[in-house]
Parts: structure tokens; C-alpha cells; sequence
């Protein structure tokens, strides 16, 4: 799947606000490492999809889009550890394949033996983590605008980005990152210059060096099932986990920053609608006989 998404649809839509989700049930579950704040809609009959949101972001990030589905499919979102509701991670990890074990715990605790996981930027290699690591619990997974193999990036970037985050200039070296990646949309960049100022820097640092440790070489190619990957269309290179063999799907959605699902949230809704529709039913996700 490649290409534009919807040329003629308005390439900057309103930004997604920020609310609490109605109809949304938050609690805490005990994860692997910490508490860990997860929310719930159970209703509906389709496999169900659990949604990962970037580092420095919160659970809520995804709540238009979980309103679009609610009412066919039941939906789950996590505070990933260390952000927002959930606590710190007890031994200080934030490795993807540490984490991957977070989803495990909140499928299990709702007895969700498979659904499709979604997961944006940091999350998005949680996701890929999770996948490999646990391939016969997934029915789907999609990626959205996720980093590519840490192996292609530049010489000491990780290393001199670490650097300044660790010293005196770390609110500010933050804030211009996540400021130059956001795109035009004013709504969204207050947002997530928010979302990240309310994070811990240990968690923001723990989650950069997490990208430098991300080891591609040791999961590709253990997931053998339905994948999609929805990017901004400049990632469509070598290097980008959709082209990494044995490669899988991709749909490129012009006129948006990293933030797709606020920025578009309309267009992006769409396209993992469709994903979604293509797939199998699966009666029994929700520990039905």
C-alpha cells in the first residue's frame, strides 16, 4: 500500500482536542516493573486494538480516534511506563523489549488473548518489539511514524542528543526537538510541548537511550502477520522498519507533522480503519468460547 492518502481532503485539519475520552474507563494495573494506567471501552464485537502513544505523550493522544470505533470495538490505551499515570519502571529500563511486557499485562489482566496493537514513534518500537516476542498474540499491528533502524542515523547523534539532555539545558533542548517535529499545527504543537513538559526527564532521557539500544537485527522478520506502517511520506527510505526485509505495507498521508492521528485525525482514522476491516474476525480475542 503506497502513496497519498485522500489528495482532495484538507491537508491541515483541526487538531484533535485535548479531552478525556468520554465513555472511557481509566484504572491501574500492576505491570511487570510498576503501576501501570490503562484505558478501557469493552464493548463491541470485533478484535480489539490496544494503542501505544509516543515518548512523552499520554494515553489520551488517542482518544478521537478510539471514539470513531467504540461503538463496533472494544479498545484499550496505555500509559506507557513512566508517563503520565503510570509509574516509573522499577529497575530504571525503558528497553522496547522490557516494555513489550507492559502490553502483555494489560492483555492478560483483560483477557485479551489477541487484538491488533497500534503504536506512534517511541511506542511504535514497543509495538515491534511486542510483536516479535509474542507473534501468536497479535491479529494486527500497525506502526505510525515510527524511528528507523537506529543503525542508519548519523554518527553520535543518539550519543550528542543524550548529552544534552542529561545537563542544565534540558527543558529547552526538548522543546525545540519536539517543536521542529511537529509540523504547522499550532494546536498540536502546544499540546505535545505540554504532554512532554509534564514528563519526567529520566523517563525522556531512559526512552532515548532505549532508541539507541534497539537491536532491529534480533526481532525482524518474527512477525508473520497482517503489518502496516503509516508515515510521513520524507520516511518512505532505506532504513524505515516497512522496507527492512522481509518488509511489509506502508501508506504515506501527506500535509501532517509526526503527530498524524492529531493532526489528520479524520484521514488517519480511515486508513486504520481499512486495515482493520481487512482483517479476519476473531470471535474468541476477548476470551470468548
Amino acid at each position: 500500500m503506497h502513496g497519498d492518502v485522500n489528495k482532495d481532503h484538507e491537508l491541515h485539519e483541526k487538531a484533535v482536542p485535548h479531552e478525556a475520552g468520554t465513555g472511557f474507563e481509566e484504572t491501574r494495573i500492576e505491570g511487570p516493573q510498576g503501576a501501570l494506567l490503562i484505558s478501557t471501552h469493552m464493548d463491541g464485537g470485533e478484535v480489539p486494538v490496544m494503542f501505544l502513544h509516543s515518548d512523552g505523550g499520554t494515553l489520551h493522544h488517542w482518544d478521537v480516534v478510539r471514539g470513531s470505533l467504540k461503538k463496533w470495538r472494544p479498545t484499550v490505551a496505555i500509559d506507557r511506563r513512566g508517563h503520565g499515570g503510570s509509574s516509573p519502571p522499577r529497575n530504571n529500563s525503558f528497553a522496547h523489549e522490557d516494555a513489550a511486557g507492559d502490553i502483555a499485562a494489560t492483555a492478560d489482566a483483560l483477557a485479551m488473548r489477541r487484538f491488533v496493537l497500534v503504536g506512534h514513534s517511541g511506542g511504535a518500537l514497543t509495538a515491534f518489539a511486542f510483536a516479535a516476542l509474542y507473534p501468536e498474540r497479535l491479529a494486527g499491528l500497525v506502526l505510525v511514524d515510527p524511528p528507523p533502524d537506529p543503525a542508519i542515523l548519523p554518527p553520535g547523534l543518539i550519543e550528542n542528543t543524550l548529552a544534552a539532555m542529561r545537563g542544565p539545558s534540558y527543558a529547552n533542548v526538548v522543546a525545540d526537538y519536539y517543536r521542529s517535529i511537529a509540523g504547522g499545527n499550532p494546536d498540536v504543537i502546544a499540546r505535545v510541548l505540554e504532554d512532554v513538559q509534564q514528563t519526567r526527564q529520566a523517563t525522556i532521557v531512559g526512552c532515548c537511550e532505549a532508541l539507541g539500544e534497539f537491536k532491529l537485527g534480533k526481532i525482524t522478520g518474527k512477525y508473520p502477520g497482517p503489518a502496516l506502517s503509516i508515515i510521513q511520506p520524507q520516511f518512505d527510505v532505506d532504513g524505515a522498519l516497512h522496507r527492512i526485509p522481509p518488509g511489509f505495507s506502508h501508506f504515506a498521508m501527506e500535509g501532517t507533522g509526526h503527530w498524524i492521528h492529531l493532526d489528520a485525525p479524520d484521514r488517519f482514522f480511515s486508513c486504520l480503519n481499512d486495515f482493520l476491516q481487512r482483517l479476519p474476525r476473531q470471535e474468541d480475542s476477548l476470551g470468548l468460547a
